[in-house]
């Protein structure tokens, strides 16, 4: 056996070259049936044809194997046994030893350490080109916010402000393992629809969340309903704000 490995070991160049002349052969011959299956009208000429093929592939899946166990004869078997490279005709290469396969381990810097989280860029504030006409500022005689948590809230307009043209909603929607928020306004005061205006998966601490142009809605009693959602899917109570469109 051990002489078997050796004079493998000795020919194994020779047995790579052959085989990839197999392998050579093997696919001109299917690019050969291939065309000739293309070409043939009649059926049995092409089945004859992809049959050849097939065979012709069948041939070069061995060769392939024959030259797989030759390597792992050649690189593996031959050296741990410790065989002598003088004896043989061919020198083998000297193998690659556990200490220079791997490179010494250097700590990996993880993401948080490598790059910071970058930070929300400020809000542009409107000029009066992009807007009809500034919002009114609320009076101090309008109530604060009564929203149960003060991280998922709106601080302006305050509850029965009174709108008109372009407004700039401002308030907080920073809860923890904060993942996004939606602001949405319905027609009365206890609406059962929302209809969607704006969201974001950037945290707002008592900033702008963003601008709402009321001009094309009819005058009237109106909700304005902030959503905060985490990481989880859960959300505080939505806050809500009761105004007024002129």
């Amino acid at each position: 056996m051990i002489l078997f490995l050796r004079l493998i070991s000795s020919y194994a160049n020779w047995i790579y070259l052959f085989c990839a002349l197999g392998v050579l052969l093997c696919l001109s011959a299917t690019r050969g049936a291939i065309r000739e299956r293309d070409a043939s009208l009649f059926t049995l000429e092409r089945e004859a044809a992809t049959s050849r093929a097939r065979r012709v592939l069948g041939l070069m899946v061995a060769v392939l194997l024959v030259a797989g166990a030759t390597a792992f004869i050649d690189l593996s078997l031959v050296p741990r046994m410790d065989l002598s490279p003088q004896t043989s005709v061919r020198t083998p290469l000297p193998l690659p030893t556990a200490t220079n396969i791997m490179p010494p381990a250097t700590p990996t810097p993880t993401p948080a350490q490598s790059s910071p989280t970058p930070t929300r860029p400020p809000r542009p504030t409107p000029t009066p080109a992009e807007t009809p006409s500034p919002s009114p500022t609320p009076t101090p005689s309008l109530p604060p916010p009564t929203c149960s948590n003060p991280r998922a809230q709106i601080t302006a307009p305050r509850p029965g402000a009174r709108l008109e043209a372009a407004v700039e909603i401002w308030g907080t929607a920073d809860i923890e393992q904060f993942s996004f928020y939606k602001v949405e306004f319905a027609a009365g005061d206890s609406p059962s629809e929302w209809a969607y205006l704006e969201g974001e998966r950037e945290p707002v601490s008592d900033g702008l969340l963003f601008v709402w142009d009321v001009s094309g809605l009819p005058a009237g009693s109106y909700t304005l309903r902030l959503t905060v959602v985490d990481m989880t899917g859960n959300y505080p109570p939505p806050c809500q704000v009761q105004l007024y469109i002129e």
